[in-house]
């Protein structure tokens, strides 16, 4: 197991990630910016709608705030939220990881390890990339794609500054994959985000 893991970014992508993560068993907690939806799972489980199928709820635990969360308290940062958002996002969580923590940013995009790692250290960083999809439908409600359910592919890995560990990003990745959410540690990672900047998948 991957041990305490956070999401950051309580948007669709986040909530999806912490959803499944939650209803596997995993120790994971969504960390929001204040906001209905973030209010909305405190006080109800989160409502999922897959494409097909029946929709699912499950109770995700979340903190309004990033600082809610205790310092050094998390082993995995998801990363999660809005590319604009991401160097205020990681900044204002830099005191959640754990000091063997890894952060990892999941946007499909190119650039995300450097203010990562300008929060947390090169040493720290992991970078992903992901065809998961999903968006938020209100506050406590979110949908995801085809893709997610069960035919999404993460991959997580070293490029630029992103230069952590490889063994706990086999473990998240285990974790994920137990989650239903199919991920491996590619040694290709930087081609993949690159591809996913110019061919979104």
């Amino acid at each position: 197991m991957a041990g305490r893991i956070a999401v950051l970014g309580a948007g669709g992508m986040g909530s999806a990630f912490a959803a499944h993560l939650a209803r596997s068993g995993a120790d994971v907690v969504l960390i929001g910016r204040g906001g209905a939806h973030v209010v909305a799972l405190a006080e109800h489980p989160l409502r999922v709608d897959p494409p097909d199928g029946p929709s699912w709820s499950v109770e995700v635990p979340v903190a309004r705030h990033a600082g809610d969360v205790p310092a050094g308290s998390v082993d995995v940062l998801l990363v999660l939220t809005k590319a604009y958002d991401l160097r205020e996002a990681v900044a204002s969580a830099a005191h959640v990881l754990a000091a063997d923590g890894i952060a990892v940013p999941l946007q499909n995009g190119l650039g995300t390890d450097v203010p990562t790692a300008d929060a947390f250290g090169d040493e720290r960083v992991l970078v992903g990339t992901t065809t998961v999809g999903a968006a938020q439908q209100g506050p406590g409600r979110i949908s995801v794609s085809a893709a997610t359910a069960g035919a999404s592919v993460t991959d997580i890995g070293n490029t630029g500054r992103g230069r952590g560990p490889l063994a706990p990003g086999r473990e998240l990745a285990a974790t994920l994959t137990a989650a239903g959410l199919p991920t491996r540690v590619s040694p290709r990672v930087d081609e993949l985000i690159w591809a996913s900047w110019r061919w979104p998948r």
